[in-house]
């Protein structure tokens, strides 16, 4: 499906922990355009050596218009991120999974 991808919408963002033993999390909203839908993320997150990330989908899925997703951060004096989500139009998302459903 990438093939038919196109790039809809990216943020990225810094955050600095203010103490940083205690978990740490950071809620985006990808959206897609009108009349598409997102095929897939592309996430991309830093921390200090000793930190962790999680990656925690909240809502929607691939073939949804809007996906939530958290980063959770532990043990990090910091959390850098950044996120591009890919769309396909609604209509050739469906002749897609007809042909693989």
């Amino acid at each position: 499906m990438p093939s038919y991808s196109l790039p809809m919408k990216g943020g990225s963002d810094r955050h600095r922990h203010r103490n940083n033993y205690e978990p740490f999390y950071v809620t985006i909203t990808a959206t897609a355009k009108n009349g598409f839908v997102i095929s897939y993320l592309d996430v991309t997150a830093t921390t200090d050596a000793g930190g962790t990330v999680d990656f925690n989908l909240i809502r929607g899925q691939t073939g949804s218009r809007t996906m939530v997703f958290q980063l959770i951060s532990n043990n990090s004096d910091f959390l850098t991120y950044s996120y591009l989500a890919y769309g396909i139009r609604e209509e050739e998302y469906r002749k897609v999974t007809e042909v693989s459903g």
